[in-house]
């Protein structure tokens, strides 16, 4: 989980800092998750690395801004992408349940019932004075969060 969560964010990061330090902009916006900001059964270790990523994204805001560069994280719910398949399989192999019930479980945790659909907004000259801030994407207005 570190290799792929922690690691993978670090290694990308290295790769592509450079040029922008050099250009005097950029935009570095890591995957975080919900998982960020809380912890969740069964998943300590994926809780553990995504904490790892936030640390991360924090610490390379303040080194990077003097520069223009901005280093965010966006902490997505249960998003609708192709990955969530593996997590449905196992989380239905750990609980008993079916994998569609599992899907309607992960959907009831994010607002309106559904899993959420990527975004990109951060990586637009509009986030300009966004820096080392996570976005949860939800759905949930900040009201309806515990």
């Amino acid at each position: 989980m570190i290799d792929v969560n922690l690691m993978s964010a670090v290694f990308c990061t290295q790769a592509a800092l450079p040029s922008m330090l050099e250009r005097g902009e950029g935009r570095i916006i890591h995957m975080a998750s919900t998982a960020a900001l809380r912890g969740y059964r069964h998943v300590a270790a994926y809780t553990a690395s995504k904490h790892a990523v936030l640390g991360f994204t924090r610490a390379l805001a303040i080194e990077a801004a003097q520069n223009g560069v901005t280093v965010n994280a966006v902490c997505p719910g249960y998003t609708h992408i192709e990955m969530i398949s593996e997590s449905l399989r196992v989380a239905a192999l750990r609980t008993g349940k079916s994998e569609e019930e599992m899907r309607a479980r992960f959907a009831a945790s994010n607002a309106g019932g559904r899993l959420v659909e990527p975004v990109a907004w951060l990586c637009g000259p509009h986030a300009s004075s966004v820096n080392g801030r996570h976005v949860i994407v939800d759905g949930r207005p900040l009201e309806a969060r515990a």
